[in-house]
């Protein structure tokens, strides 16, 4: 098995279950000059190796982890992965709320972007994140919005100009994943709720 990814690309190696001290090392030691990295299988051992082009003859440090294969299940591994990415959520964005900011003030950040959203689209965008965080589902009914108070009888327009805010802040600019809707007039945010950073005990 040889595969390769990219020097900050470090989830498929989360994913294998490499312990994450493993993880840490290898980005303290390489951080952003780790050029290639190889994934081996040596029988049941698995070996990362890691070359820096610019070292002495382009020598490589090798990491054994031994006996790797004989505890992990792919198959379950694989699984693991399309639940994540294909069956539960689309997108890897991170949002984190800022309830108790000023106004004029930055209310929410999208990928560490800090922006201000309009009082309307902030509660629409917390509800939604909060429902998230409770469910691990996050699907909301647009009468139970409007019910709430979250938005007003307008129907789809909230969505449309969520989304339209938060495009282009997005890893794939792809508001329509992440603003997610499933044909039974129901919404979500679309990504792990472990992305979801919200201060505990707040509510709006």
């Amino acid at each position: 098995m040889k595969e390769e990814v990219s020097p900050m690309d470090t989830a498929l190696l989360r994913n294998l279950g490499v312990n994450e001290k493993i993880i840490q090392a290898i980005q303290k030691s390489y951080g952003d000059n780790l050029e290639d990295l190889e994934i081996l299988q040596d029988k049941a051992d698995l070996k990362l190796v890691l070359k820096r082009h610019q070292a002495p003859n382009n020598k490589a440090h090798v990491v054994t982890i031994h006996d790797f294969f004989e505890k992990k299940s792919f198959s379950q591994i694989a699984e693991s992965e399309v639940e994540y990415h294909v069956e539960k959520y689309k997108c890897k964005d991170t949002i984190a709320f800022f309830p108790h900011a000023l106004p004029g003030e930055p209310n929410v950040s999208i990928n560490g972007d800090k922006l201000m959203l309009a009082d309307a689209l902030y509660k629409l965008l917390y509800h939604l994140g909060h429902e998230m965080k409770q469910t691990e589902t996050g699907w909301v009914y647009i009468q139970d919005l409007q019910s709430n108070g979250i938005i007003h009888s307008d129907g789809y327009q909230p969505f449309s100009r969520l989304r339209s805010a938060l495009g282009g802040y997005l890893l794939k600019k792809n508001p329509k994943d992440l603003i997610e809707s499933n044909g039974r007039k129901q919404y979500r945010i679309s990504i792990n709720p472990k992305n979801i950073s919200i201060p505990n005990g707040v509510l709006k």
